[in-house]
């Protein structure tokens, strides 16, 4: 019989389900239990946690009532200042500082200002204070009331009480540039009675200046060729009512031009000072001058004139005048001996001369005029450069005049009459002149020569209208300052080993004696370099009787200096002693100093000079 197969019965899901929702919220109970059970352990932490939280909010509450507290006491304290000052709230707008100015004044005017300050508080002010900053230029003349701090501007007011005022007056004169904007600014510092701090108020005008009391003009070429005399006219006017003291016209040149004259003379070279002008008074100058031959293009002046008061200048205009310089085509040169500008001569010498004029046309120029002017001083006729020595050259073309009572001016000129080559000058060529020109000695003057300065300038000009000029040269007479040296063997020659210490060598010995000679003015800041030849040593000193000396090696040169040599000192010698070393069947060499030089300054014109002595050989 066939066996029945045995199935095996499986549960149903239905039946299962209720058994592991059972299980599932049974194992939840378990873990809220074990976390939440009532257990001694877990009651303990329970309750230490309700008391972190309790003082939490302990704390919380208890910052929250100090600030409380904090606000109170605050808002209490300002009730009580509001309180005390008289229900009434402090603020700075209650305290009101003004200034009245005069408007649109001219630069020199008489005027004054106010100042208002009021106290529109229920409480007075204590220490009150006020100061006054006045715009430059304002010259003090007295304040209502007088001034009683610690300057002329400082008003010590005291107490202010409330709701009253006070005023400041200041009267002065007012100088400032014209256009410009100039501040006046006070300062008013109090302390309200029931307060503990101190408060400060500013105010803050402008004064304008509308016009100058000076009107000022000028005029100039707008074209001029390079090395041609210029001129440069100035007007300066009172357009005022009134009297004007202090003044001075200030002119910038371009670094081109080179001044010749100024009119009226001046002390200072582009500065004219005037006294003083009366109302409707115009003062009127000049200055003359060319530019350099190597100018080219615009060139700028810039004029100023200023009032002064108390040491202290005020701009009152500017100007400015533009000139277009070409180039020249007549150029002149002119060489002083090796002066730049300026220069010095002693009486009794002479100074050379060299003017030279250059065509830089494109075609010849004909009757070309060379001119040499030497403008000296002069007495009784005579001048101090001696024309007499100059006319003995019979090609000389010389002409005197007097130009003062003390001044006398020579004109030398050079044209076709005397020398054909001036006739017609060709392109790019020149012609050059030189002339030798002596000074008198104070002798042929009683023994004082009647002044110090003379001033040389070359001039040419051709058919057409070129002409050119140089810048004058400025030569003053110094003291008659000489200096001399002489050498003399010391000694016979000696035999030894030179410095190399293997060659033998002869070492002869010379003394030199250098000699000062003055006896005109005194000079001062002296110093004489004496350069040594090859092969010449500095031994030592022998005697000197004044000043400092020094040998310094590596430019073989011997330095004395002196500070003063009083006229109480014509004559002045020092001495030192030189070596000269040569090798053994050589030929010593003849020349034992290069040169010496001396400079010095002339105490009495304070003009620097200079002489050299060239090579000195032994005799």
């Amino acid at each position: 019989m066939a066996k029945t197969p045995r199935t095996t019965k499986t549960p149903s899901p239905k039946k299962r389900e209720p058994r592991r929702k059972i299980t599932r919220k049974r194992k939840i109970d378990n873990s809220l239990s074990s976390v939440y059970g009532e257990t001694p352990r877990k009651k303990k932490a329970v309750s230490q946690l309700r008391m972190a939280r309790s003082r939490k909010k302990s704390r919380s509450s208890f910052i929250i009532v100090t600030l409380i507290i904090t606000a109170f006491f605050a808002a209490l304290s300002w009730v009580g200042f509001y309180f005390f000052s008289g229900s009434n709230t402090f603020n700075d707008r209650n305290i009101s500082l003004s200034i009245d100015t005069p408007k649109n004044i001219t630069s020199g005017d008489e005027i004054s200002f106010t100042i208002h300050y009021r106290n529109n508080q229920k409480v007075a002010l204590k220490n009150t204070d006020l100061r006054i900053k006045p715009p430059t230029g304002f010259i003090l003349e007295k304040t209502e009331p007088k001034a009683n701090g610690t300057n002329d501007y400082h008003f010590d007011l005291g107490t202010l009480k409330k709701n009253t005022s006070g005023k400041i007056i200041i009267n002065g004169t007012f100088i400032g540039a014209k256009d410009g904007n100039h501040e006046i600014t006070a300062f008013f510092t109090y302390r309200p009675e029931n307060f503990n701090s101190d408060f400060e108020k500013t105010k803050n005008e402008v004064l304008n200046v509308a016009k100058s009391p000076l009107t000022f003009s000028t005029q100039g070429p707008d074209d001029v060729a390079a090395g041609a005399q210029a001129t440069y006219s100035l007007e300066l006017k009172n357009v005022s009512k009134n009297k004007i003291e202090g003044m001075k016209v200030v002119v910038t040149a371009p670094d081109q031009f080179v001044l010749s004259s100024m009119d009226p003379e001046q002390k200072n070279e582009y500065v004219f000072l005037i006294d003083s002008l009366e109302k409707k008074e115009t003062w009127n100058g000049n200055f003359v001058g060319s530019f350099k031959n190597s100018t080219q293009g615009e060139q700028t002046f810039t004029i100023e004139n200023y009032i002064i008061r108390d040491e202290k200048e005020f701009l009152q205009n500017e100007t400015k005048h533009f000139t277009n310089v070409t180039s020249p085509q007549l150029e002149t040169t002119l060489k002083i001996n090796d002066f730049q500008k300026k220069g010095s001569v002693a009486p009794g010498a002479s100074f050379n001369a060299q003017l030279e004029v250059k065509n830089n046309g494109t075609s010849p120029m004909e009757n070309v005029e060379l001119v040499l002017e030497i403008e000296t001083p002069a007495a009784d006729g005579k001048a101090i450069v001696d024309w007499e020595a100059l006319k003995k050259n019979k090609k000389l073309n010389l002409v005197t005049e007097d130009v003062a009572d003390n001044r006398q001016r020579a004109t030398i000129t050079w044209n076709g009459e005397n020398t054909k080559e001036l006739v017609s000058l060709a392109p790019d060529t020149k012609n050059g002149q030189e002339l030798q020109i002596p000074v008198l000695t104070p002798e042929a003057f009683g023994g004082i020569l009647p002044g110090n300065t003379i001033i040389v300038q070359a001039k040419t000009s051709a058919s057409g209208g070129p002409q050119s000029q140089t810048a004058p040269f400025e030569i003053t007479l110094r003291s008659d300052t000489n200096i001399t040296a002489n050498i003399t063997a010391a000694g016979d020659p000696v035999v030894g080993i030179g410095p190399d210490g293997l060659t033998e060598v002869s070492v002869r010995q010379y003394d030199l004696a250098i000699t000062i000679n003055n006896s005109l003015h005194e000079i001062i800041d002296l110093e004489i370099l004496t350069l040594l030849a090859e092969d010449v040593i500095f031994e030592q000193a022998i005697n000197v009787p004044a000043g400092e000396l020094q040998f310094i090696p590596n430019k073989k040169t011997i330095r004395w200096t002196l500070n003063k040599l009083p006229l109480s000192v014509p004559e002045l010698t020092y001495v030192v002693r030189i070596d000269t070393i040569t090798p053994i069947g050589d030929v010593e060499k003849n020349e034992l100093i290069n040169n010496i030089q001396l400079t010095a300054i002339d105490a009495i014109s304070d003009v620097p000079f200079k002489i050299k002595l060239g090579a000195i050989n032994k005799r």
